[in-house]
């Protein structure tokens, strides 16, 4: 492990603390409520424009997220939310295509962040 690779990790760990993120994801048929540090969050499936996903490094995991943008939203979701594991199953019966990809960062090296589209409504 590099010297920069661990200032960004103890970086990422104090910007990022588990303690104060307490997330709570539920999914319904039209949409998703993120509740996040007594603030909520709503998102229709129908108006996100892009999915991201990547992984972070922290100094005692590395912990996968995901990142929703629709319009003037963008939210991101911790694999260590409450619900993420139901997201993941709605995303991937919205959006197969974006499993492979989403599987690829899952299984990236240690220790090395990774942050990707993995889907993108055309423009056309």
């Amino acid at each position: 492990m590099t010297a920069p690779s661990l200032w960004r990790r103890i970086r990422n760990t104090l910007s990022n603390p588990r303690r104060k993120r307490a997330g709570t994801v539920d999914v319904t048929p039209d949409k998703l409520l993120l509740r996040l540090n007594n603030r909520e969050a709503e998102l229709r499936w129908a108006d996100i424009d892009r999915i991201d996903a990547g992984m972070r490094d922290y100094l005692g995991f590395d912990g996968f997220y995901v990142v929703l943008f629709a319009r003037t939203q963008k939210l991101e979701l911790d694999e260590l939310d409450d619900g993420f594991r139901q997201l993941e199953v709605a995303l991937f019966e919205r959006w197969p295509q974006i499993r492979a990809r989403w599987n690829a960062l899952l299984g990236s090296l240690p220790h090395q962040p990774q942050h990707e589209t993995l889907w993108q409504r055309d423009a056309a």
